[in-house]
């Protein structure tokens, strides 16, 4: 993909990655609010030197855009019944709640 492409995406509200990577910069994804209480995304460099705007000039148009894939939170899992039960409902309900409590937070990215 390439920054116009990119930038297209934004403009026409649709699916965009959540990092990035132009040159040797790595830019997340963000969403902020437009005075009509809309969102649009953006991207910043977790330093907040860099934003995709930085990219908007003509000479930067055409550069390649890398799609820096993340790790996806793991789906809820049910543990072997061969450990005794007690055990099994312990480590079950913890993992199943650090698992939550991923998900909350990844929400609150987008």
């Amino acid at each position: 993909m390439r920054v116009i492409d990119l930038l297209n995406k934004i403009a026409n509200d649709e699916e965009v990655p959540e990092k990035i990577k132009i040159g040797t910069h790595i830019l997340t994804r963000f969403d902020y609010c437009k005075g009509d209480g809309t969102y649009i995304s953006s991207y910043q460099s977790d330093d907040g030197q860099y934003y995709i705007q930085d990219y908007s000039y003509p000479k930067y148009l055409n550069r390649e855009v890398e799609i820096i894939e993340e790790h996806k939170i793991p789906d809820k899992i049910i543990i072997g019944k061969k450990q005794p039960v007690h055990r099994i409902k312990k480590i079950e309900k913890k993992i199943n709640e650090i698992i939550d409590y991923l998900e909350a937070n990844n929400d609150r990215k987008r």
